[in-house]
């Protein structure tokens, strides 16, 4: 399992975003949809990724966006 675990996170994509800025200067701003595309694409790839992660672990756990109030809990202060 620590082997799955360990390839799958070396398979994670990151946006290199100074390279990307950089690229926007000369090209007059036009390098801003690739910069997208990419962002959006290597975003796409990690949450693949995740998923097959969260599969391994067997993880049922609450997404991270939901808290106490949400879930209908009182309070005690």
């Amino acid at each position: 399992m620590n082997d799955q675990l360990y390839y799958l996170t070396s398979q994670k994509k990151t946006t290199n975003h100074i390279l990307h800025l950089l690229m926007c200067i000369p090209t007059c701003g036009l390098w801003v949809f690739v910069w997208g595309m990419t962002m959006r694409s290597n975003d796409w790839h990690n949450r693949k990724i995740d998923r097959q992660i969260n599969q391994i672990l067997g993880a049922n756990r609450k997404p991270r966006n939901e808290t106490w109030v949400e879930n209908g809990k009182n309070s005690k202060w």
